[in-house]
């Protein structure tokens, strides 16, 4: 009997410790990536596309039907664009996303995006 109740005792250590393992690395993946969120702060208003992707890299030019909604907040109905501009690039890492407007080839507007636990 003593030999049954260790070994229940080692099982039930065993899947808590399995337990642990997967929560604390579903936490893992859940994080954003700091480093991305980090480049994303340093695009300025103002700055040129070649300043731009000089920090972020080369982004995708996107159409403005490729810009994500969000709830228009100024109305009790209704979406307006993330971001707004004549010309738009979006750079994505993992599950983030960055989605810069510009204006005469100028930053007007930038959008980051990632999605909640």
């Amino acid at each position: 009997m003593n030999q049954a109740a260790g070994r229940w005792k080692w099982l039930l250590r065993a899947v808590a410790l399995g337990s642990i393992i997967c929560v604390l690395w579903m936490v893992w993946i859940s994080l954003p990536n700091v480093e991305f969120l980090q480049l994303y702060r340093k695009i300025e208003v103002g700055m040129t596309m070649r300043e731009v992707e000089s920090i972020l890299g080369p982004g995708k030019r996107i159409s403005k039907q490729e810009i994500p909604q969000t709830k228009d907040e100024s109305r009790k109905v209704g979406t307006k664009p993330v971001v707004f501009g004549d010309a738009y690039l979006r750079w994505d890492h993992d599950q983030e996303r960055i989605i810069i407007g510009f204006q005469d080839g100028k930053v007007v507007c930038k959008d980051y995006w990632e999605p909640s636990l």
